[in-house]
């Protein structure tokens, strides 16, 4: 990996830890039940961005370890299914509402990404949306956002 190519990931290190802090001290303007899900998986994910960032600059200093090949990093070509799919989710979300679109999302990613049989995917998915019904209204007590299409029924 080029030293120019290793300064541009911790860079975007770093952005991307600021960003998750300012989220993270965000979160403190919610009440103490609505936010500490957000602030436990922020305070994680800042954790493991400054284990990134500890990582990339230790690799700039010393370069990489003698027994390990150089990271080539991910192929942009291989990365089109992936952002393919994310870019998928928002819309099935604003369409469906946050139970039925994750189910329907469910079902297509484990049935054409994943390659499982139809029956598993739509058990899978199944059970993903009354979960997120169950534990979100029933436990939380919190009312998921019902998308466009299914707001009058």
């Amino acid at each position: 990996m080029s030293k120019e190519r290793n300064y541009r990931g911790i860079l975007l290190t770093l952005f991307i830890a600021a960003f998750v802090t300012f989220l993270l001290v965000d979160t403190f303007e919610l009440s103490k039940i609505a936010g500490w899900i957000p602030r436990l998986v922020l305070s994680i994910t800042l954790l493991l961005l400054l284990i990134q960032l500890f990582l990339d600059a230790r690799r700039r200093v010393y370069g990489p370890a003698p027994d390990t090949a150089p990271d080539a990093g991910p192929e942009i070509a291989s990365m089109g299914p992936a952002v393919a799919w994310i870019t998928a989710l928002a819309p099935l979300l604003w369409l469906f509402g946050i139970s039925v679109g994750a189910a329907i999302f469910c079902l297509g990613f484990m049935r054409w990404n994943a390659g499982e049989s139809w029956r598993f995917s739509t058990a899978f998915a199944v059970g993903l949306g009354f979960t997120l019904q169950i534990i979100f209204t029933h436990v939380l007590r919190l009312t998921l956002y019902s998308g466009v299409l299914l707001k009058t029924l």
